[in-house]
């Protein structure tokens, strides 16, 4: 069905691919507008539900299957999505470059870290700090690799897809690990969390907090309480806690360079004082000699003195 509405969609010559076409020329000179990111976005999000309206107003017995709105709102953004990916994307970019700027700069600051960012550090449970599995590079390696696929996704159901399988392998690697154990370890959200904040911070993703806002945009309801709601979510709190991890080690670094400032501009200090007292030692010497000489050579004068006072006596 969804395929074969895209034909319909993408063709010209048919009613729907024509109404289509104007709604695509309309979306352009709309961004080429000077009105806000988020004005242009809405203004989207609203010609999109045109198109859904007349989709099924061409094809009344749409209503009578079930899920049709679902299918009908994914074959338009199977068919436009790609069409205006680049423009949505710099649009969600302007809306979301602070965040993703903070995000970038959290990861920076992790990476930074004494031994890079490890399993530890992010604070993940004893017991999912797993080696790397074979071929791996790191720890939960194949899920890193997942998520590095992010941007390369048009489509948000794919992106959505992609964070799903991120999740399934963390699931995977730990049940490798613990395949041959008589433990029984489960992976509840609160062990996940950490985990996938580790993958974020591994995963090359330049904008993740745009491409967030972006799917959570175009997620759509029969979805969204499903798998890919809960991964969607999770994703939503990882970036958090990797921004909030970033910022408090920038913090604590801050705090350390500005003691050790303090530190070496004390000693610097009490060292300035020693040598300004070792000075002053060395000048009251130099004041006691001389004070010395003074009274050695005054006493030589009153020798002197008295001799010619008994001279002249004699």
């Amino acid at each position: 069905f969804v395929l074969s509405l895209r034909r319909e969609l993408l063709d010209p010559k048919h009613f729907l691919g024509a109404h289509v076409k104007r709604s695509l020329k309309e979306w352009r000179g709309i961004v080429m507008g000077d009105s806000k990111p988020e004005n242009k976005l809405r203004s989207f999000h609203q010609i999109l539900k045109a198109l859904a309206v007349v989709t099924i107003d061409t094809y009344p017995k749409l209503n009578q299957l079930p899920l049709s709105s679902y299918y009908v709102a994914l074959s338009l953004q199977t068919t436009i999505l790609p069409l205006t990916y680049a423009h949505l994307l710099s649009l969600y970019h302007q809306e979301n470059h602070q965040n993703d700027a903070l995000f970038s700069s959290s990861v920076h600051t992790l990476m930074s870290q004494d031994g890079g960012c490890t399993l530890e550090s992010m604070l993940v449970a004893p017991r999912f700090r797993i080696p790397a599995r074979d071929g791996e590079e790191r720890p939960y390696g194949r899920a890193v690799g997942e998520l590095d696929g992010l941007s390369s996704e048009m489509l948000p159901t794919r992106k959505m897809q992609i964070i799903q399988l991120t999740y399934r392998e963390i699931c995977s690697a730990v049940a490798d690990y613990y395949a041959k154990s008589d433990k029984q370890v489960l992976l509840g959200a609160d062990d996940l969390l950490p985990i996938f904040s580790y993958c974020l911070v591994h995963a090359h993703l330049s904008c993740p907090c745009s491409e967030l806002a972006y799917m959570n945009d175009f997620i759509l309801e029969e979805d969204l309480n499903g798998e890919l709601g809960y991964v969607l979510a999770t994703l939503h709190t990882s970036l958090q806690v990797v921004t909030r991890l970033g910022v408090e080690e920038e913090e604590r670094a801050q705090k350390s360079k500005k003691e050790e400032g303090e530190k070496e501009a004390t000693s610097d200090k009490e060292g300035g004082k020693e040598e300004r007292e070792e000075h002053g030692k060395a000048e009251g010497a130099d004041d006691s000699e001389e004070t010395e000489d003074e009274e050695d050579g005054g006493q030589e004068k009153e020798g002197e003195g008295e001799g010619e006072k008994e001279g002249d006596e004699f």
